[in-house]
C-alpha cells in the first residue's frame, strides 16, 4: 500500500507541473479531454490486469500507466525546461507545496487503504470486487474531478480576495456540478442490478452491494471536492492538511470495522466517518467567505429535487417490469425512465435557474475563447 501510495505521489507531481503551465495557457479543453481520457485507460488496465490475475497490483498498473501518458503528452505538446532554483526565493512556495504534498499523501493513503483492508481482512476475491466496484462508482465524476484539479483552482485564486465572488463561484459550481453528477451516481446505484451482470457477467453480482453505496457516495464526494480547492486558494492550506491527516486517522479504523459487515460494510463506513471529514471542511470553508448553510443547501436544492424524484420512478419502472424480459431491455428502460423523470422535474420546477446556467455557462466558455485568443505577454 505504501508502494502505492508513495508511487501515485512521484507520477502525479511529475503530472502535475507540465499541466499547470497549460493550465495557465487556459489550454483547459485540452486538460480535461486529457484527464477523462487518462482515467478511462486506468479503468480499462486495471479490469485486464486484474482479469489476468495480477491482483491488488492492477490497481498500481493502472494508475502507473495513466500518469505516464498523461506526463508524456503534455511534455511533448508543452516541453518544460529544468533550470536551478535559488533556495532563498524558494523558502514560502516550499512551505506551501510541502504542506499541500503532506496532504496529497493522505489524501490518496486513506482513498487506498479500504482496498488494503477488504484484501488483507476478506481475500483478493473480496479486493476484486470492490475494487472494480470503486472504479466503476467514480466513473462519472471523473471529469468533474479533473475539472477541479486542472480549472477551478484557476478561478478561485484570481478573486482569492473577494468573499463575495468566492462565495458565487462555490454557489454556482456546485450547483452545476450536482445537476451533473448526483443523477449519474445515484442512476448507477439504481441500475447496478441490471449492468453489473450484463457488462461484466453474473461471477461479478458481488459487486453490486458496494457498487450502489460507493455511487451514493460518489456524488457526494464531487461537490466536497471544491472545499479543498477553495480553502488552498484563500491560504487555508495548512488546515486542509491537518483535515487530510485526520482523515487518514479516522477512515481506517471505520473500513477495519465495516470488514466484519464483508465489502458492503467497507463501503458504508465511507457513509457513516467520511462525514467526520467533510464537516470541518465545511465549517472553515463557510467560515472563510462568509457563506451560510441556507445559501448552499439553495444551490443544490434542483438536483435534490430531480434525483428525489428520479428514484422512486426507476424503481417502479425496475418492479413493473417482468423479469422474463432480457437485462438489456430492463436497463434501456430504467435509464430512459430516470433521465427523462429527472429532465421534466428539472423544467417543471427549476427552469429558470436551468436556462440561467446554461447562459452562465456559454458566457464563461466565450470569454475563456476571447482570453486564449490573446496574446501572451
Amino acid at each position: 500500500m505504501f508502494i502505492v501510495s508513495c508511487s501515485g505521489l512521484i507520477v502525479g507531481a511529475l503530472a502535475g507541473v507540465p499541466g499547470a503551465v497549460l493550465a495557465k495557457e487556459l489550454r483547459f479543453r485540452f486538460l480535461t479531454v486529457l484527464g477523462v481520457t487518462c482515467t478511462m485507460v486506468a479503468a480499462i488496465t486495471t479490469l485486464t490486469f486484474a482479469w489476468l490475475g495480477f491482483g491488488y497490483w492492477a490497481l498500481l498498473i493502472g494508475s502507473m500507466i495513466s500518469a505516464i501518458i498523461r506526463t508524456a503528452t503534455i511534455l511533448y505538446l508543452r516541453p518544460t525546461r529544468l533550470v536551478w532554483p535559488r533556495l532563498s526565493s524558494l523558502r514560502k512556495p516550499l512551505r506551501f507545496g510541502w504542506r499541500i504534498s503532506v496532504a496529497m499523501v493522505a489524501l490518496n493513503s486513506y482513498q487506498r487503504l479500504d482496498d488494503f483492508v477488504a484484501g488483507k481482512m476478506l481475500g483478493p476475491t473480496a479486493l476484486g470486487f470492490y475494487g472494480n466496484a470503486w472504479e466503476l462508482a467514480n466513473v462519472p465524476i471523473e471529469k468533474v474531478a479533473s475539472l477541479v484539479t486542472t480549472v477551478i483552482p484557476s478561478y478561485f485564486s484570481a478573486v482569492q480576495n473577494d468573499p463575495a465572488a468566492l462565495r458565487r463561484y462555490l454557489r454556482v459550481l456546485t450547483e452545476m456540478i450536482a445537476l451533473a453528477t448526483f443523477p449519474a451516481t445515484v442512476g448507477l446505484s439504481l441500475v447496478a442490478p441490471e449492468a453489473v451482470p450484463l457488462i461484466f457477467g453474473h461471477k461479478w453480482e458481488g459487486m453490486i452491494g458496494p457498487l450502489q453505496i460507493l455511487s451514493f457516495y460518489a456524488g457526494f464526494r464531487s461537490i466536497v471536492a471544491l472545499l479543498p480547492k477553495l480553502l488552498t486558494a484563500v491560504g487555508k492550506v495548512h488546515y486542509v492538511m491537518w483535515n487530510e491527516l485526520a482523515g487518514l486517522v479516522i477512515l481506517p479504523v471505520a473500513f477495519y470495522i465495516g470488514s466484519f459487515r464483508g465489502t458492503t460494510g467497507i463501503a458504508w463506513a465511507w457513509v457513516f466517518a467520511y462525514p467526520l471529514v467533510v464537516v470541518p471542511l465545511y465549517y472553515k470553508t463557510f467560515h472563510s467567505i462568509g457563506m451560510s448553510i441556507r445559501e448552499y443547501v439553495r444551490a443544490l436544492r434542483p438536483s435534490l429535487t430531480g434525483t428525489v424524484v428520479m428514484i422512486p420512478a426507476v424503481e417502479w419502472v425496475r418492479h413493473t417490469l417482468a423479469p422474463t424480459h432480457s437485462l438489456l431491455l430492463r436497463l434501456i428502460v430504467e435509464v430512459a425512465a430516470g433521465a427523462v423523470v429527472y429532465a421534466a422535474v428539472l423544467w417543471l420546477l427549476h427552469r429558470n435557474r436551468v436556462i440561467e446556467l446554461a447562459r452562465g455557462l456559454k458566457n464563461l466558455r466565450l470569454q475563456r475563447t476571447q482570453l486564449a485568443r490573446e496574446p501572451v505577454r
